[in-house]
């Protein structure tokens, strides 16, 4: 086989991998649920506001603001209410020194019943304090 034929099946089948692992959007006939997130990221050291930090639900992303506030209105294709997890990650590079990668839980509370069958329901969680830990190599 010529190396641009191997080299043509690697990107399809790594294109493939790759595409597969999104988050699936909700569809007719799929369990789902609505969030309602909002919070800040904030520097597990000083507690001092953090902006651009990258906040992720189920594939779904806010970027922290000067006051280290986000928000996410998702509608997600698996309920993890009332125990969930959300990951933040600083996307600014050096701007405001380096932080490592985060994983926060929370608690959400449904707002809203589902209807028994595919919806279930609406969650909200606010507040929720994201900690970010200053990378080594940031200076801070």
């Amino acid at each position: 086989m010529s190396q641009h034929r191997l080299l043509r099946r690697i990107s399809l089948l790594l294109g493939s991998a790759l595409g597969a692992t999104g988050c699936p959007v909700p569809e007719y006939g799929m369990p789902h649920a609505s969030f309602d997130l909002s919070g800040t990221a904030v520097d597990g050291t000083t507690d001092a506001p953090i902006p651009g930090i990258e906040v992720d639900f189920d594939g779904n992303t806010a970027t922290t603001g000067a006051d280290g506030a986000w928000s996410l209105q998702v509608e997600t294709a698996f309920a993890c209410g009332p125990d969930c997890t959300l990951s933040a990650q600083d996307v600014d590079g050096e701007d405001n020194g380096t932080y490592d990668p985060a994983e926060q839980p929370f608690t959400a509370t449904q707002t809203a019943e589902g209807d028994g069958d595919w919806d279930e329901g609406a969650w909200e969680a606010h507040d929720i304090e994201v900690r970010m830990t200053p990378a080594q190599d940031s200076g801070l």
